[in-house]
């Protein structure tokens, strides 16, 4: 499922004239939702809301009758949110490039269990983000060994996944877990070594808080090189 971000940004202003207070709230969405514009803008007067501008409709609109009267002052703050809905969607398209591109290698764990009805090997695959990954137990290098239970991707948390798959097998035969994922260039075999007790694979993960902070740095230097600033 492709994933929307919604970003919100509040503006607030206290007028010269009375101590009257503008609070401005506007929204944005990386792509069309149901029933939400991408962008929106929503003027509250002391509280009461007055005006609104959207990308449905590109028109400034006062939301209290006795303000349509003008016009020429509407015609001048839909050119303004305008403007600045192109440059909150070049912003948002930076913003989504970097979170597209952000994806943290799983690491990858077997162990082993006996019981009643034999051998049982566990893949534990954790700590890899985006959350869709596929992971399967080959028997030999070339036969797939299902799994008797479903096996669920749970949340870490710290942002990342995990998901154990364990299958019943037979002793003597090679057996290796294979896991794909976005992160990797090429599916991730790790074999099971009997009688060597677990066998980790890691891949040095990044934390999802220092990608945050990384496409944070990388949108204020975009700011700045865009030069663009609006004052209220």
């Amino acid at each position: 499922m492709a994933c929307v971000v919604i970003v919100v940004i509040g503006l607030y202003i206290t007028a010269v004239y009375g101590g009257h207070s503008l609070h401005y709230y506007t929204s944005m969405t990386s792509a069309r939702y149901s029933g939400l514009p991408q962008f929106s803008i929503t003027v509250y007067l002391d509280g009461i809301p007055c005006g609104r501008y959207n990308s449905d409709t590109r028109q400034a609109k006062s939301l209290i009758p006795n303000l349509n009267m003008l016009s020429g002052h509407l015609e001048e703050l839909t050119r303004y949110a305008r403007t600045f809905e192109m440059v909150q969607g070049h912003r948002m398209k930076f913003l989504m490039r970097a979170l597209n591109k952000t994806s943290i290698k799983p690491n990858v764990k077997i162990s082993e269990s006996i019981s009643d009805r034999g051998l049982r090997l566990h893949c534990l695959v954790y700590g890899f983000y985006p959350r869709d990954v596929e992971v399967k137990w080959i028997n030999n290098g070339r036969d797939e060994v299902y799994s008797e239970e479903q096996p669920q991707i749970l949340p870490n948390t710290d942002g990342t996944f995990q998901i154990r798959v364990s299958v019943q097998v037979e002793e003597g035969d090679s057996y290796s877990c294979h896991v794909d994922h976005s992160s990797l260039d090429n599916v991730l075999v790790v074999p099971y070594e009997p009688g060597k007790g677990p066998v980790s694979h890691y891949i040095v993960p990044v934390s999802v808080a220092a990608l945050l902070l990384t496409v944070i740095l990388g949108m204020i230097i975009y700011r700045r090189s865009l030069g663009i600033c609006f004052s209220y």
